[in-house]
């Protein structure tokens, strides 16, 4: 017989990090507000642009930010995975899956546009390169 197999769709991402929720953090329901959401994509964007050699992260504008899929409750600490999705002449897509820690539910994913001017040739391979070397399960 078989063993069952678990529903969870996990990926690989270049960035995971582990973050504290405060009380300010979620709403009446246990879900991260919007704003702890973007806060949280903001330090997991940090994080990515600091492994990178060929973006200025003090040149990072962010173009588009739609609101965050919200689901899940959290508790007091959740894991953030962030990586580049798409990539444009002149921009690139990022993702951020939000989980409360411990756990493979999904508290919030989320995405943004990012320009930081010219995507070369240099930029693009990089970012590929990064997303290809992902190393963390989330």
């Amino acid at each position: 017989m078989l063993g069952r197999m678990s529903s969870a769709m996990l990926s690989k991402w270049p960035v995971l990090l582990f973050l504290p929720v405060g009380g300010g953090d979620r709403d009446e329901d246990g879900r991260l507000t919007a704003e702890a959401c973007e806060r949280m994509f903001a330090a997991g964007r940090a994080e990515y642009f600091a492994a990178c050699r060929t973006i200025d992260p003090g040149a990072v504008e962010i173009l588009e930010a739609p609101a965050p899929r919200r689901t899940a409750t959290v508790a007091d600490e959740v894991s953030i995975s962030v990586n580049v999705a798409e990539l444009f002449p002149d921009r690139f897509t990022m993702t951020a899956r939000i989980r409360p820690a411990g756990d493979d539910g999904i508290a919030a994913d989320a995405v943004c546009t990012v320009t930081a001017g010219e995507v070369t040739v240099e930029v693009r391979d990089e970012l590929i390169a990064m997303a290809h070397a992902s190393r963390h399960w989330h």
